[in-house]
């Protein structure tokens, strides 16, 4: 009997240049998934930032935007695990490229890489399919809330793959089978399309349903605008002086970035004189003309008065080529 013979750890694979070590602990837990699927969780702890970059990664299903795992954003939690204090196992299975994939604690798993300090994560031998592991990650969610931005684009990315095998595929009946409420989905989605001036000034939590109601009403009057969203970052910065934005409620900060608005908006519209429209061609009769008007900075009109049907086909289609 060959006493020297290479340990494969679990699964009768050869771990050698896995993510999985041979070392790794027996079976510290079974859980019983929603779908009906059992797997089994093997503890294994990576000593630091070299392991943990080479043998981990985080799970593509993970709601957690890789702008969120910064230090700064991650200083709830930073110094406990820098000091090799991780108290709740991450979790996570082992790919058919012998890595293992983090479904619930990317941010423990950051946090020990950014820190060089050790990492425990429950590993399953098993791939963790994705409705599971959405159920995994939602549990990760009663811990650290994701944001409205976090689910906006977790489920922008849903509805965009399904709307290409089901172009009919409504918002409403995408909300329902998710079981989301669809005011509750309309928010998600309509938070990734807010001017970054919002997330700057508000941050992504402790902002509440009707809070968000208003940041979109704000967003597209911004839009509709001449007032720049840059300008309305330096006016913000301007009147908070001295006053950390951490004394500041999200309800007070959005009051503040609402009530700098206004009085950009209010300057705007006082010093802004009437544009008449640009003449870009004049016709055979009086009646006939192509013209620009500039609305603001953001947008414009042409004008195509008395052409017919050809003309007009004929500069829709030098716009279109314009633009391609």
């Amino acid at each position: 009997m060959n006493k020297h013979k290479k340990a494969t750890g679990f699964g009768g694979i050869n771990r050698g240049a896995s993510g999985i070590k041979p070392q790794a602990k027996p079976v510290t837990n079974k859980i019983k998934l929603p779908s009906g699927q059992e797997i089994s969780l093997r503890l294994h702890t990576y000593k630091g930032r070299e392991e943990i970059q080479k043998h981990v990664r985080v799970d593509p299903l993970n709601i957690r935007r890789p702008e969120e795992l910064t230090r700064e954003k991650l200083a709830d939690i930073y110094d406990g695990i820098a000091n090799g204090n991780q108290i709740t196992n991450a979790i996570g299975y082992q790919g058919e490229d012998g890595l293992v994939y983090v479904v619930d604690g990317s941010r423990r798993m950051t946090c020990a890489d950014i820190a060089d300090s050790p990492f425990r994560i429950d590993v399953s031998d098993t791939k963790i399919e994705p409705k599971d592991a959405e159920f995994i990650v939602l549990q990760s969610d009663k811990r650290k809330a994701f944001s409205y931005l976090d689910w906006g684009h977790h489920f922008a990315g849903k509805l965009n793959e399904l709307k290409e095998e089901n172009p009919d595929l409504t918002q409403k009946q995408f909300a329902e089978d998710e079981g989301v409420d669809p005011a509750l989905m309309s928010r998600y989605l309509n938070a990734i399309t807010l001017d970054p001036v919002f997330w700057s000034v508000m941050g992504n939590n402790e902002i509440s349903g009707r809070l968000m109601n208003r940041m979109v009403t704000l967003n597209n009057s911004l839009a509709d605008s001449p007032v720049e969203a840059q300008q309305l970052h330096d006016k913000y910065l301007e009147n908070i002086g001295s006053t950390s934005p951490d004394e500041l409620t999200a309800t007070e900060r959005f009051d503040l970035l609402n009530r700098c608005f206004n009085q950009l908006n209010t300057k705007k519209r006082t010093i802004s004189k009437k544009v008449e429209p640009e003449t870009l061609w004049n016709g055979s009769t009086a009646k006939q003309k192509v013209e620009w008007k500039q609305k603001n900075s953001k947008s414009a009109v042409i004008n195509l008065a008395g052409l017919d049907e050809a003309l007009q086909a004929k500069i829709k289609q030098a716009v279109v080529e314009a633009l391609a």
